[in-house]
């Protein structure tokens, strides 16, 4: 996988309200901290921002796109992205739970320390994405187009991950208790030795 890159950063930061946001449709060089973002159903642009322990719940996102942004101990959960762009995002110790990710485009996008249980992406190209130490536990992966996916060190419990071309991906330091996995992700797939059962399962081979 190529190698991802960061955000570029864009001084001077203009500090934003949520009367600010409502009024624009064009976030530029806006540093975001401590508000609540709710109940926008519009396209948005966030161009090179900065959130902080910002609250970003039950939004709908159309079109929207966030590029160059850095989200620090943030909660995205239950919002909609649909046709929505990430690029050079990268998410640190935030939660994302129950969000869905639809028909989107990633690129070199990073999770570290999420909660992103029950988090949906579906029919999203993936170019670059990171995502370690994190929980996906009942996450759902269908049909995406994967480039470029790393997962380090994440549990992904009874996600379900269907029709997603993960070849060459290394799960073998993730947990993958009770997953759903078709052929198609499964082929390709590096693991661990302990994990071995567990795909001869889904390929109905019995180990003795």
């Amino acid at each position: 996988m190529k190698k991802r890159k960061k955000p570029i950063r864009k001084f001077p930061l203009e500090p934003m309200t949520f009367e600010d946001i409502l009024n624009e449709d064009n976030i530029q060089y806006g540093t975001i901290s401590n508000i609540k973002i709710e109940k926008i159903e519009d396209r948005i642009v966030f161009d090179a921002c900065i959130f902080d322990k910002t609250i970003i719940t039950n939004n709908r996102f159309e079109r929207s796109e966030f590029i160059d942004c850095t989200f620090n101990n943030c909660d995205l959960s239950n919002n909609q992205f649909t046709n929505t762009t990430f690029i050079r995002c990268e998410f640190i110790e935030c939660k994302f739970i129950g969000s869905h990710i639809i028909e989107s485009f990633i690129n070199d996008t990073y999770f570290k320390n999420c909660n992103m249980r029950y988090l949906d992406v579906t029919q999203t190209k993936c170019k670059i994405l990171e995502i370690e130490e994190s929980n996906l536990t009942e996450s759902s992966w269908f049909e995406n187009k994967i480039e470029g996916i790393n997962f380090d060190q994440v549990n992904l419990t009874k996600s379900r991950i269907y029709n997603n071309p993960f070849k060459e991906l290394d799960l073998s330091n993730s947990t993958l208790d009770d997953i759903s996995i078709d052929i198609i992700s499964l082929t390709g797939l590096e693991i661990s030795e302990y994990q071995a059962p567990l795909f001869c399962k889904f390929l109905g081979i019995k180990v003795k």
